[in-house]
C-alpha cells in the first residue's frame, strides 16, 4: 500500500515529492534545502492549527519527525484567513498530501466537515 501512495504523489508532484519522500522515510540526518526545512516548519505549523479530532489521527512518530526536521529559526507565518495554498511552499503542498493520503483519507466526512483547515486538501486536489 505504501508504494501505491507514494507512487501516487510521485505522479502528481514529480522528481520534487521523491526528494520530500526520500527525507521522509530516512531516518538519517540529511542535508535538505531551505525549501524543504521550510516545508516541514510549514506542515508543522499548519497541522498543529487543524482541529483535535483530525490532528490526532497523525501518529507522534510523524509529529515527532517533523519537530526533528523543520527550521527551529523559522518563524512561520500563514494567515489561516486566507488561502494558504498561496502561503506554503511546494514541498509543503506535498508533505500535505502525503499526510492526506496516509493518514486522512479514511476520516469520517463529519470530522472533515467541521475543520474548515481540512479544506486545504480539496485545493491540493487530492480531496
Amino acid at each position: 500500500m505504501k508504494n501505491s501512495i507514494d507512487d501516487e504523489v510521485i505522479k502528481q508532484y514529480g522528481n520534487t515529492a521523491k526528494s520530500i519522500l526520500k527525507i521522509l522515510s530516512s531516518e538519517k540526518n540529511q542535508i535538505m534545502s531551505e525549501n524543504e526545512t521550510k516545508a516541514f516548519s510549514e506542515t508543522y505549523d499548519i497541522i498543529m492549527n487543524m482541529n483535535y479530532s483530525v490532528r490526532k489521527r497523525i501518529p507522534d512518530t510523524f509529529m515527532e519527525m517533523l519537530l526533528r526536521k523543520r527550521d527551529k529559526n523559522l518563524n512561520v507565518n500563514i494567515d489561516y484567513n486566507r488561502n494558504i495554498l498561496e502561503q506554503i511552499t511546494d514541498e509543503t503542498k506535498i508533505i500535505l498530501a502525503i499526510i492526506y493520503k496516509k493518514y486522512l483519507l479514511n476520516m469520517n466526512e463529519s470530522i472533515v466537515n467541521e475543520d474548515k483547515n481540512i479544506l486545504i486538501f480539496q485545493f491540493l486536489g487530492i480531496f
